[in-house]
Protein backbone atom coordinates (compact mmCIF):
# COMPACT_ATOMS: atom_id res chain seq x y z
CA UNK A 1 0.00 0.00 0.00
CA UNK A 2 1.40 3.34 -0.97
CA UNK A 3 1.98 5.96 1.65
CA UNK A 4 -0.62 8.26 0.05
CA UNK A 5 -3.44 5.80 0.68
CA UNK A 6 -2.24 5.40 4.27
CA UNK A 7 -2.72 9.15 4.78
CA UNK A 8 -6.24 8.84 3.39
CA UNK A 9 -6.98 6.32 6.16
CA UNK A 10 -5.55 8.66 8.81
CA UNK A 11 -7.40 11.66 7.41
CA UNK A 12 -10.74 9.84 7.20
CA UNK A 13 -10.33 8.41 10.70
CA UNK A 14 -9.42 11.81 12.14
CA UNK A 15 -12.34 13.57 10.47
CA UNK A 16 -14.97 11.08 11.61
CA UNK A 17 -13.46 10.87 15.11
CA UNK A 18 -13.71 14.64 15.53
CA UNK A 19 -17.32 14.60 14.27
CA UNK A 20 -18.11 11.82 16.77
CA UNK A 21 -16.50 13.68 19.66
CA UNK A 22 -18.41 16.84 18.75
CA UNK A 23 -21.66 14.85 18.68
CA UNK A 24 -20.87 13.48 22.13
CA UNK A 25 -20.13 16.99 23.40
CA UNK A 26 -23.67 18.03 22.47
CA UNK A 27 -25.29 15.26 24.52
CA UNK A 28 -25.12 16.86 28.03
CA UNK A 29 -26.71 20.10 26.80
CA UNK A 30 -29.40 18.34 24.77
CA UNK A 31 -30.51 15.34 26.80
CA UNK A 32 -32.19 17.41 29.50
CA UNK A 33 -34.27 19.45 27.03
CA UNK A 34 -34.98 16.71 24.51
CA UNK A 35 -34.07 13.18 25.67
CA UNK A 36 -34.76 11.60 22.26
CA UNK A 37 -32.40 14.03 20.52
CA UNK A 38 -29.79 13.56 23.23
CA UNK A 39 -29.92 9.79 22.82
CA UNK A 40 -29.71 10.23 19.03
CA UNK A 41 -26.52 12.32 19.40
CA UNK A 42 -25.11 9.76 21.85
CA UNK A 43 -25.72 6.88 19.43
CA UNK A 44 -24.38 8.84 16.44
CA UNK A 45 -21.26 9.93 18.34
CA UNK A 46 -20.57 6.39 19.54
CA UNK A 47 -21.13 4.99 16.04
CA UNK A 48 -18.74 7.55 14.56
CA UNK A 49 -16.05 6.65 17.10
CA UNK A 50 -16.60 2.99 16.26
CA UNK A 51 -16.27 3.91 12.57
CA UNK A 52 -12.90 5.47 13.43
CA UNK A 53 -11.71 2.07 14.65
CA UNK A 54 -13.07 0.40 11.51
CA UNK A 55 -11.17 2.84 9.28
CA UNK A 56 -7.91 2.53 11.21
CA UNK A 57 -8.11 -1.27 11.34
CA UNK A 58 -8.92 -1.36 7.60
CA UNK A 59 -11.76 -3.84 7.90
CA UNK A 60 -12.62 -3.68 4.23
CA UNK A 61 -14.28 -1.75 1.48
CA UNK A 62 -17.84 -2.76 2.43
CA UNK A 63 -17.41 -1.08 5.82
CA UNK A 64 -16.23 2.08 4.08
CA UNK A 65 -19.38 2.06 1.94
CA UNK A 66 -21.53 1.66 5.07
CA UNK A 67 -19.68 4.52 6.78
CA UNK A 68 -20.02 6.80 3.77
CA UNK A 69 -23.74 6.01 3.39
CA UNK A 70 -24.45 6.56 7.08
CA UNK A 71 -22.55 9.83 7.12
CA UNK A 72 -24.38 11.07 4.02
CA UNK A 73 -27.66 10.28 5.79
CA UNK A 74 -26.53 12.38 8.77
CA UNK A 75 -25.60 15.27 6.48
CA UNK A 76 -29.01 15.08 4.79
CA UNK A 77 -30.77 15.01 8.18
CA UNK A 78 -28.86 18.12 9.23
CA UNK A 79 -29.85 20.10 6.16
CA UNK A 80 -33.46 18.88 6.14
CA UNK A 81 -33.93 19.98 9.75
CA UNK A 82 -32.44 23.43 9.04
CA UNK A 83 -35.09 24.54 6.52
CA UNK A 84 -38.85 24.84 7.07
CA UNK A 85 -40.60 21.91 5.39
CA UNK A 86 -43.43 19.42 6.01
CA UNK A 87 -41.04 16.98 7.72
CA UNK A 88 -40.13 19.58 10.36
CA UNK A 89 -43.75 20.85 10.53
CA UNK A 90 -42.77 24.20 9.05
CA UNK A 91 -40.07 24.91 11.64
CA UNK A 92 -36.35 25.09 11.14
CA UNK A 93 -33.69 24.39 13.75
CA UNK A 94 -31.02 27.04 14.24
CA UNK A 95 -27.62 26.71 12.57
CA UNK A 96 -24.84 26.98 15.13
CA UNK A 97 -21.05 26.81 15.01
CA UNK A 98 -20.75 23.28 16.40
CA UNK A 99 -23.30 22.00 13.88
CA UNK A 100 -21.37 23.55 11.02
CA UNK A 101 -18.12 22.07 12.37
CA UNK A 102 -19.68 18.62 12.59
CA UNK A 103 -20.96 18.85 9.03
CA UNK A 104 -17.59 20.01 7.73
CA UNK A 105 -15.82 17.06 9.36
CA UNK A 106 -18.48 14.64 8.10
CA UNK A 107 -18.14 16.06 4.59
CA UNK A 108 -14.35 15.74 4.88
CA UNK A 109 -14.74 12.10 5.95
CA UNK A 110 -16.97 11.30 2.97
CA UNK A 111 -14.64 13.06 0.52
CA UNK A 112 -11.47 11.47 1.87
CA UNK A 113 -13.09 8.02 2.02
CA UNK A 114 -14.23 8.24 -1.60
CA UNK A 115 -10.72 9.30 -2.66
CA UNK A 116 -9.30 6.45 -0.61
CA UNK A 117 -11.56 3.87 -2.29
CA UNK A 118 -10.76 5.25 -5.76
CA UNK A 119 -7.02 5.17 -5.13
CA UNK A 120 -7.17 1.71 -3.59
CA UNK A 121 -8.85 0.47 -6.77
CA UNK A 122 -6.15 2.04 -8.90
CA UNK A 123 -3.41 0.52 -6.79
CA UNK A 124 -5.03 -2.91 -6.98
CA UNK A 125 -5.33 -2.72 -10.78
CA UNK A 126 -1.74 -1.50 -11.09
CA UNK A 127 -0.47 -4.33 -8.89
CA UNK A 128 -2.41 -6.91 -10.93
CA UNK A 129 -0.97 -5.52 -14.18
CA UNK A 130 2.56 -5.67 -12.76
CA UNK A 131 2.08 -9.35 -11.88
CA UNK A 132 1.22 -10.26 -15.49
Amino acid sequence: MTSLVRYYFYGAASAIAIAGILHLMIVPNTIGRNPALGIFFLIVGAAQLFLTIIVLRRWGRNWHYIGIAGTIVLIIIFFVTRVPNPVTEGRALPIDAIGIAIELFEFAYVTISILMIINQGRITRTQKEELR
